[in-house]
């Protein structure tokens, strides 16, 4: 019963008051459908991807779901952020660091190899060409330290061989002034009588007597064994010396590629982000990084323009049924004050 007479006396108020609400709710939707399909500039999303590939070149390493977020808060850095507003030419068009910092989304999605780049603006082609920027300052300073730890790695590298070749001279050159002190050839001389199964041969032969036969020798040559060692010793080494000097060569050369592949990759950075060239080597994509690129969105994603409308006339119900019980209230303590 309580609860009927309540909702009787509620209809009966808001029916009493019934042209406050409709004047209230009339005048903030109309507010709401001016401001949302006359006023309100349309929202725009691009959205880039940051692919990474994380397999060094020998496939003897793997590395997954690495921990990116240190890129993506390099990038969110005020002197970053400065630097793709002087790229972009942002400042004429109303950019600046915190105006930026808020139109961008930059996250790195967790158990996955990707980092995906939001930009909200009005205007789809400034979206598009920041976001698209943006996604090459992440992949271009994720290259970069890759391209750094293997010009490390290939600098250990390096010096290993470098120490190994000159070791292995080292041992080559004592090898060759050993091998000079050295003769080819041993030169032995050996007495008849020393040897039996001689001496009665040449007794038999020449019938001389055994102090004729004694006083003769036999003088031969041999290979020296230590000189034929040192000769086989020095043919290693060779190959040795051979084998390091082409590996120092390679890595000093593999160091140098790498080396003009970050230059290169720096200077990319420095190109207009809406040149065809740009766009198509964020096509191509990256050694370690692809880049799939935003493209230029059509269609807004803010306002929502009815469902504000709807939102506009539940708020405006609810401010009006406010509006009534507060003057009520009012209304009813004038009436027993008198």
């Amino acid at each position: 019963m309580k609860e009927g007479i309540f909702l009787t006396e509620t209809i009966k108020t808001i029916t009493r008051n019934k042209k406050i609400a409709i004047v209230i709710t009339l005048s903030l939707i109309s507010l709401s459908v001016l401001y949302n399909f006359l006023i309100a500039k349309p929202v725009y999303e691009a959205t880039s991807m940051v692919v990474i590939n994380n397999q060094f070149e020998n496939n003897s390493e793997k590395v997954t779901n690495k921990d990116y977020s240190p890129f993506v808060e390099q990038v969110k850095s005020d002197y970053v952020i400065n630097q793709i507003i002087d790229n972009l030419a942002l400042k004429d068009k109303g950019f600046s660091v915190d105006k930026l910092k808020n139109a961008m989304n930059v996250q790195a999605i967790k158990n996955t190899n990707y980092i995906q780049v939001k930009i909200r603006n009005n205007d789809p082609a400034v979206a598009n060409n920041i976001a698209n920027y943006i996604a090459m300052q992440i992949g271009t300073s994720i290259e970069i330290s890759d391209v750094q730890d293997k010009i490390v790695i290939y600098k250990n590298k390096l010096i290993e061989a470098e120490n190994k070749y000159k070791e292995t001279q080292n041992q080559f050159d004592n090898a060759s002034n050993l091998l000079k002190d050295l003769p080819e050839k041993l030169s032995t001389k050996k007495s008849l009588s020393s040897d039996p199964y001689f001496q009665s041969v040449i007794s038999d032969s020449i019938k001389n007597s055994n102090k004729e036969i004694g006083s003769l020798q036999l003088q031969n040559e041999e290979i020296n064994p230590s000189y034929v060692t040192v000769k086989s010793k020095l043919a290693e080494l060779s190959i040795d010396l051979a084998k390091y000097k082409t590996e120092t060569k390679n890595l000093d050369e593999r160091i140098k590629e790498f080396q003009n592949h970050t230059i290169n990759l720096n200077e990319k950075l420095s190109e207009k982000i809406t040149t065809p060239k740009t766009i198509s080597w964020f096509s191509d994509g990256l050694k370690a990084v692809m880049i799939n690129p935003s493209l230029t969105p059509e269609v807004p994603i803010a306002p929502k323009k009815l469902m504000n409308v709807v939102i506009t006339f539940v708020i405006a119900l609810l401010i009006s049924f406010l509006i009534i019980y507060i003057k009520e209230f009012y209304t009813r303590e004038k009436h027993l004050s008198k």
